[in-house]
């Protein structure tokens, strides 16, 4: 078991160190606040890492870019973690396309991130979704 504030509040310094020219506000929000959460925390750690990469990367040339970490328990009982962005969006046609292993829209991205994020949940008996539409946000959902 891991604090959830522990390990969120780890990541955005971690996120906040390798900032861009751009400056994105990045916050945390957890409730109850002394939820904990039975992850690997290496591997989860990864996983908001690459998806608080790609949230800041979507945010570039934006003012008042935005990042925040929304973790609780939800209607059914389970733990989650979202990544929510105020960026562009991810275009409706590519939803489907993201998971898949080496699909990218970035010059210099690999394609693997979120393939492995999706693994990795797996691993954990849990689920990843995305929704995009004015704002985006990657759900980790944890059974």
């Amino acid at each position: 078991m891991i604090p959830a504030d522990k390990l969120l509040e780890r990541v955005k310094l971690l996120l906040e160190e390798q900032n861009t020219e751009n400056t994105v506000a990045i916050s945390v929000e957890i409730s109850p606040k002394d939820l904990e959460l039975f992850v690997d925390q290496k591997q989860i750690s990864q996983v908001l890492l690459n998806l608080g990469k790609n949230a800041k990367q979507s945010l570039e040339g934006l003012e008042n870019g935005e990042v925040k970490f929304i973790c609780g328990i939800n209607e059914m009982n389970k733990k989650y973690i979202q990544v929510w962005d105020n960026g562009a969006g991810i275009p409706a046609d590519l939803l489907d396309e993201i998971f898949v292993p080496f699909f990218t829209t970035k010059k210099s991205g690999t394609g693997i991130g979120l393939s492995l994020s999706k693994q990795i949940m797996r691993l954990h008996g849990g689920s990843i979704q995305v929704l995009s539409n004015e704002h985006t946000v990657f759900t980790l959902v944890f059974d």
